[in-house]
């Protein structure tokens, strides 16, 4: 979980938050990494992988409604502006990562 953690950005108290309702719903599992006993492991379970495909179902249709809406150049301009606040996100807070895991 150390590494989720870091990755989202967020201490293990805030991980944890995220993580309770999930579980509690079936969503994930989390449990003790057979090769290190103090590491945890998250994984997706079968119903959280359901309630991803339907999210990313609805997620694909909201893209093409707002695709409709806007019409190809204004679509093609917004994920290049998407495309570069990503990068430019990342790579700030690459740097706090860096810093934050003494690097």
């Amino acid at each position: 979980m150390s590494r989720l953690s870091t990755e989202l950005q967020v201490d293990r108290t805030s991980l944890r938050r995220m993580l309770d309702p999930l579980e509690k719903h079936n969503l994930v599992a989390v449990s003790r990494d057979p090769l290190d006993k103090r590491s945890r492991l998250v994984s997706l379970t079968e119903q959280g992988d359901l309630a991803r495909k339907s999210a990313h179902t609805h997620w694909r249709r909201a893209q093409e409604t707002l695709f409709q809406i806007l019409g190809e150049d204004q679509w093609r301009d917004l994920v290049s502006v998407l495309r570069k606040t990503n990068r430019a996100v990342r790579e700030a807070t690459r740097d706090d990562r860096d810093e934050t895991l003494g690097s």
